[in-house]
């Protein structure tokens, strides 16, 4: 500065000249939706060309419906207040005087509701079966859900999801599992319920027993069992049909069932169990129905006369109209004048007892409650005086006491090859047949224990080496005769074979190749002298047939029977034996022991010495121990001629 008279003052300063300012850039917002109560973030996009620092302002055109927050220069929390819409308006400064501005809409929705399921009841399903569950599932905001379902023991059960309102479950192995099914809606919302699962074990079906044929009569009725069973334990019900109820009807009580005849003929019953639980059983049997019983038919009888001590066979004839099977019964209101017995469905025997008279009834059955009788009188008369029987010139002791095999040999070889090769006959075994005078205990049987003494016969204990001694015979017994022997009603019925008589089956069983026959006098005098040789004859041809040598045994006296009748029934014997009617060229073997106990001195039928088997001298004086010896001998001369000649 100049103060005009030559003063003046200076000073210098600095200009700084800038850039003018540029505004500031915000790019466009979207528009953006909340629900009510809940928060959004909004990005910002702001920058300044002149590098300037930025603020950043916020207004929405209604608090009512959202507010806005500023959280930093680059962001925004938008915040829903109650459905509706309404905008953002957003101002960025750059402190310059420069700003720049984006508005942007905001939506507000209601806030989502959860979706509800109900409650699922607990369901009990069989393994190895699968069981639609409904679900009843619905959302209060109409959201669109998805259902999901859970096993907590996938080795019990097993869930798949069907639809929006069903699940299945399947059962897989007994035990009990949780099921939960969850539903979302898409929205963050969801809910769960859990049920129970029960399974169990597979159902088996029940039983019911076969039911055999029932046979009744018209108008009949019978209880048929019925056996039934269930291996789960489950009540059973039975139903039963009649596949033709105009022959037989059915009717079922329980566990009871009845079936009753209306007309001949016959009709099938089917049977069916139920379980309850989809299990079944059945079986079906015949029903056969017949008229209605008739009685049985039975001819008068005609009076008749015995004797005393004679038994009188009197025929009589029966019939069924029904052709069943009929039993007949004897009665006699006086036995002490006369007694009655059956013979056969053709005849009845009545024996006189003492002089007088008695009725005989005779009734008839057949088994199904019909029965008819007849009687008619027997007059019994006083016996004639007995003329004695001239005796006899036979005599038994003249006859050898062991039989001839080398004699006999020719004839009887081709019996023994026979049987041993083509008919099964045993080389080591020999048998028995009669009554007690062969008991086993008594008659070598000791010798299987070991239990003998020889005395100075060393030479049968080749014998004993060779016979097998540990058998019983099913051919003898006490009191038995030839008669019985030959019976079939007489033969063991757990080792005989139906029809088979004792003697038949002996020879099956045991398959000897040598044989005895003997009988004390006592029994053998027990039939008449002609059917004593009949039944020997025919004993022989059994044996023979079977490839068995039969060795017939002599009566001995032993003091029982009359000498003349003894003498009559040694020489039916010696005839059987020698003169047989079917094979008069072939000799049996005869053991004489008629002479074989002649030598007795204590008794045919006494024990001596040490036992049955002490076969010394001193014990020969005994009946049974004798009577062991000379079998021995027999078997010996036996084996020495046939076995190892």
């Amino acid at each position: 500065v100049r103060d005009g008279r030559g003063g003046s003052a200076q000073a210098a300063f600095n200009v700084d000249v800038t850039a003018a300012n540029q505004e500031p850039t915000l790019a466009a917002l979207s528009a953006v939706t909340v629900t009510a109560g809940g928060c959004v973030p909004v990005a910002l996009n702001a920058s300044d060309p002149d590098g300037d620092s930025l603020t950043t302002e916020a207004v929405a055109g209604d608090d009512n419906v959202a507010t806005v927050t500023v959280l930093s220069a680059t962001e925004l929390e938008v915040t829903g207040v109650a459905p509706g819409t309404t905008s953002v308006t957003v101002t960025v400064r750059d402190g310059r005087g420069g700003s720049a501005q984006a508005a942007f809409n905001v939506e507000v929705t209601a806030a989502n509701q959860e979706p509800t399921l109900a409650p699922i009841s607990a369901v009990t399903v069989t393994a190895g079966e699968s069981l639609p569950v409904a679900i009843n599932a619905s959302d209060p905001d109409g959201d669109p859900l998805a259902v999901e379902a859970s096993s907590d023991n996938q080795g019990v059960a097993t869930v798949i999801v069907l639809g929006l309102d069903q699940v299945q479950v399947t059962g897989v192995n007994p035990g009990a599992a949780t099921i939960t099914v969850t539903v979302t809606d898409g929205r963050g919302g969801s809910t769960q319920a859990a049920f129970m699962v029960e399974v169990t074990a597979a159902n088996q079906n029940p039983t019911i027993a076969p039911i055999s044929p029932v046979q009744l009569a018209v108008g009949e009725s019978v209880p048929v069992p019925v056996n039934i069973n269930d291996p789960d334990g489950d009540a059973l019900a039975i139903e039963a049909v009649s596949d033709n109820p105009g022959i037989v009807t059915v009717n079922v009580a329980g566990v009871e069932m009845m079936v009753t005849g209306v007309a001949p003929g016959s009709a099938t019953v089917t049977v069916t169990v139920r379980d309850g639980r989809g299990g079944t059983a059945s079986t079906a049997f015949t029903v056969n129905v017949a008229s209605a019983n008739q009685d049985p038919v039975i001819d008068p009888v005609a009076p008749i006369t015995t004797t005393v001590g004679e038994t009188a066979r009197v025929g009589i004839s029966i019939a069924d109209p029904d052709g069943d099977p009929l039993t007949i019964t004897t009665t006699s209101d006086n036995t002490g004048i006369a007694t009655a017995f059956v013979i056969d469905q053709n005849q009845i025997g009545v024996d006189g007892v003492s002089p007088g008279t008695a009725t005989i009834t005779i009734a008839v059955s057949d088994g199904r409650g019909g029965e008819s009788s007849t009687a008619f009188q027997v007059t019994v008369t006083a016996a004639p005086t007995a003329t004695p029987p001239p005796a006899p010139t036979f005599d038994i002791s003249q006859v050898d006491e062991f039989p001839d095999f080398e004699a006999l040999q020719p004839s009887l070889m081709p019996v023994y090859t026979d049987g041993v090769n083509n008919l099964g006959r045993n080389p080591m075994a020999f048998s028995i047949a009669g009554d007690e005078s062969l008991n086993s205990e008594n008659f070598l049987d000791p010798i299987t224990t070991g239990q003998y003494n020889l005395g100075a016969s060393t030479e049968l204990q080749a014998t004993i080496d060779h016979y097998n001694f540990g058998f019983r015979s099913v051919a003898m017994g006490t009191d038995w005769t030839t008669e019985t022997l030959l019976d079939p009603a007489f033969a063991d019925p757990e080792l005989c074979q139906p029809g088979e008589s004792p003697f038949e089956c002996e020879l099956r069983l045991t398959a000897p190749v040598v044989i005895f026959i003997s009988f004390t006098p006592t029994n053998a005098t027990r039939v008449s002298v002609d059917v004593f040789q009949s039944d020997l004859e025919a004993l022989i041809d059994v044996a023979l047939g079977l490839g068995t040598v039969p060795v017939l045994v002599s009566l001995p006296d032993d003091g029982n029977v009359d000498p003349a009748v003894l003498t009559e029934y040694n020489l039916a014997l010696f005839n059987a034996a020698t003169r047989h009617s079917l094979h008069p060229d072939l000799d049996m073997p005869l053991w004489n022991l008629y002479n074989t106990m002649a030598p007795v001195t204590q008794g045919i039928y006494a024990v001596g010495g040490s036992g049955p088997a002490d076969y010394t001298d001193p014990a020969l004086a005994f009946g049974v121990n004798r009577r062991g010896r000379a079998a021995l001998v027999i078997l010996e001369q036996f084996r020495q001629t046939f076995i190892a000649p």
